[in-house]
């Protein structure tokens, strides 16, 4: 059985739906480990479309971009078991849940949670350095070693160490450029997104800069800037398609988020999907209306007095029972009224499974 309260409330799912009228909509999913350019569009085509493009000012507001993953002074010991500290000092470490992952030997801090994540050490991430009781934010991407090294040479001591309760203080939104699909054209020497020809063209102050060919957004203010084309950055992906996959087997509420959690990979990790209200709504009935059952799992459960989506989303427009039967507390999406249901969690259903960011 699961420790279902706690099991459901992770960090909150990073993947962006556009609502831009056009042909198709687009899906945004920002990554926190920096590549350079070319690499991130790359790693972009293999999993999904392309490097981010097409953007308006709306979409652009609604990405979350300052959620970021960062290199903390805690790394696994060498031939031991247990974490040591860059300051050798014994901090409890304020893991994430089933953390620390095996196989990953630096920790890194999510912003949104403010819990510790184990990561593979050569994962290039933005970090904080330590000197004293200073603390300094680098908008640089490296690996754990580098980064090390890194806060060395600008004189502070190491990665950032900490104590749980200072963590609040600490990890607060920071601005930080990050790789979108626009680079300079050799020919016509002028800038162009590299997919269609989109309407957004904000450049801060002084920008765009000869000497610098591939472009960034910034993290708060969307603003557009150059910069060298080398450089490690995070970056956002763009998708056509909403990642929803749909599982033809019969499984209970349990089975099937045991699934999907189970299906996770280096880039994304999976969940029972969200449902809620709108046109992210109808791509998901598209996929459900393929199930070889009248209904499909979603993440909807009731747990204590209210219901919760397992990625922590809020409810909206809920016609849902406030106090359900203990027998029908899970949430099934109905092929025929296209509407949530609430059913008993063993009964056998297929399922949709969503992707995101860790």
């Amino acid at each position: 059985m699961l420790n279902m309260k706690s099991s459901l409330l992770g960090p909150l799912v990073l993947l962006v739906f556009s609502g831009m009228i056009e042909c198709k909509p687009k899906y945004y999913i920002p990554f926190n480990f920096g590549l350079t350019w070319d690499e991130a569009r790359g790693f972009c085509q293999k999993y999904f479309t392309d490097l981010a493009t097409n953007f308006t000012s709306s979409d652009l507001e609604s990405m979350d971009l300052k959620q970021q993953l960062v290199w903390i002074g805690l790394k696994k010991k060498k031939d031991a078991d247990g974490w040591i500290w860059s300051d050798s000092k014994s901090h409890k470490p304020n893991w994430a849940e089933n953390e620390p992952s095996s196989g990953r030997d630096c920790a890194a801090v999510h912003f949104s949670d403010k819990k510790l994540y184990a990561w593979i050490c050569s994962s290039r991430r933005m970090f904080y350095c330590q000197k004293e009781g200073n603390y300094t934010f680098v908008n640089k991407s490296k690996s754990w070693d580098d980064a090390s090294s890194y806060c060395k040479t600008i004189n502070y001591k190491h990665l950032a160490t900490f104590e749980c309760s200072d963590m609040e203080t600490i990890f607060t939104e920071k601005d930080f450029p990050v790789w979108v699909g626009m680079r300079r054209e050799v020919i016509s020497d002028g800038f162009r997104w590299i997919i269609t020809t989109s309407n957004y063209n904000k450049w801060m102050d002084g920008e765009p800069r000869d000497s610098r060919h591939c472009v960034t957004i910034s993290s708060q203010t969307k603003l557009m800037a150059t910069e060298n084309c080398s450089v490690d950055l995070p970056f956002v992906c763009m998708s056509d398609e909403n990642i929803v996959i749909l599982v033809k087997e019969n499984k209970s509420w349990e089975e099937a988020l045991e699934h999907c959690r189970g299906i996770s990979n280096s880039v994304l990790r999976y969940d029972l999907v969200s449902v809620q209200p709108g046109d992210e709504h109808q791509h998901i009935m598209s996929k459900a209306m393929e199930a070889d059952t009248e209904e499909v799992w979603t993440g909807l459960r009731f747990l204590g007095d209210e219901w919760l989506w397992v990625n922590g989303e809020s409810m909206m427009g809920s016609h849902l029972p406030q106090c359900p039967m203990q027998q029908q507390r899970c949430g099934a999406l109905s092929k025929k009224t296209s509407s949530l249901k609430t059913r008993d969690c063993s009964e056998r259903k297929n399922f949709l499974c969503y992707g995101y960011t860790p």
